[in-house]
């Protein structure tokens, strides 16, 4: 998937190397997905990101289409930060740590989520007159809503926060990613697609439950064998 920045609008002036100093952007991106939080509710992900620490406040938007209760539609993410970078560099940086944490919405519901989309961005710095201010139009998500489950917070977090603590947290995180690519493909005639990103992730858990293993017996992996 191209990076945003590859077909990117930009109004306003961008003040290149020195002449920047701290400002405050905001980055919203929104995906398809078939996991889901409750409207009104959102999960807080206080992450680092290539340009500095950014807060990732995802949500469901909920859609009032004339029925006796709203429709859920795609999953929003808004990440806010503080940077010294461009807001361009700060949509990229944004758009890559966000991407990153979705696959564990997926594992945890084990409902598919796609990658996302930036939709909105913008300069969010108080003292200043003019923002940068960036839009990419998406069309809303419309027909019969999606079969989808529901995101228990709590344990959301909880999740998050075990796993990027792990001493193997990139491989779960990789092994997450291989997994919400594997629920895309959780349909007919799709199977060999399926079964590759299973396999692949499999392969990225495989490692860790060995050095679990190792570390249990209190030997290498050759003396494991025997």
């Amino acid at each position: 998937m191209a990076s945003p920045a590859s077909a990117r609008g930009q109004g306003g002036t961008i003040v290149q190397g020195d002449q920047l100093s701290m400002r405050r952007s905001v980055v919203v991106m929104r995906a398809r997905s078939a996991a889901r939080l409750e409207d009104g509710q959102e999960i807080r992900i206080p992450i680092t990101s290539d340009v500095g620490n950014v807060l990732l406040i995802v949500r469901t938007r909920y859609s009032d289409e004339g029925f006796e209760s709203s429709i859920p539609r795609e999953l929003w993410v808004e990440a806010q930060g503080e940077t010294d970078r461009s807001l361009n560099d700060a949509i990229n940086a944004y758009w890559a740590t966000a991407n990153g944490v979705i696959p564990f919405f997926a594992m945890i519901t084990n409902a598919p989520i796609d990658d996302l989309d930036v939709h909105l961005a913008f300069d969010a710095t108080s003292r200043l007159n003019q923002h940068e201010f960036f839009q990419h139009f998406i069309a809303d998500e419309v027909g019969l809503p999606t079969h989808g489950r529901g995101i228990p917070a709590v344990e959301a977090s909880r999740v998050f926060s075990a796993i990027d603590a792990h001493s193997d947290g990139p491989r779960l995180r990789r092994a997450c990613t291989f997994y919400n690519q594997a629920l895309r493909y959780l349909r007919p005639g799709q199977e060999i697609f399926l079964v590759q990103y299973l396999w692949m992730a499999v392969e990225a858990l495989t490692k860790v439950a060995l050095r679990k293993a190792c570390k249990e017996e209190g030997c290498s992996e050759d003396e494991l064998v025997h």
